[in-house]
């Protein structure tokens, strides 16, 4: 996502809609890779806000797996509407 949106609640927004979607069609776990950047510190943030939590340590790219249960997804913000 572009910085442009990014606390505004979109990708809280998305990645809620995401995981709640995974859970009923029978997933029970939705996993995420993340590599360390820059500009990607981000996308750290949201993944522990949502949480997510490391599996293992990161590789010597900076790349490392995240995981949550998809039971018990976090809320979006009220005020956006994924469809």
């Amino acid at each position: 996502m572009t910085c442009r949106v990014l606390g505004r609640g979109v990708e809280r927004a998305f990645l809620a809609a995401l995981l709640e979607g995974a859970g009923k069609s029978g997933y029970v776990q939705a996993q995420a890779l993340f590599r360390k950047t820059g500009r990607n510190r981000a996308m750290l943030a949201l993944y522990q806000l949502m949480g997510f939590r490391r599996c293992g340590s990161f590789d010597g790219e900076g790349t490392a797996v995240f995981s949550r249960v998809t039971d018990r997804a976090p809320a979006g913000p009220r005020w956006i509407q994924v469809a």
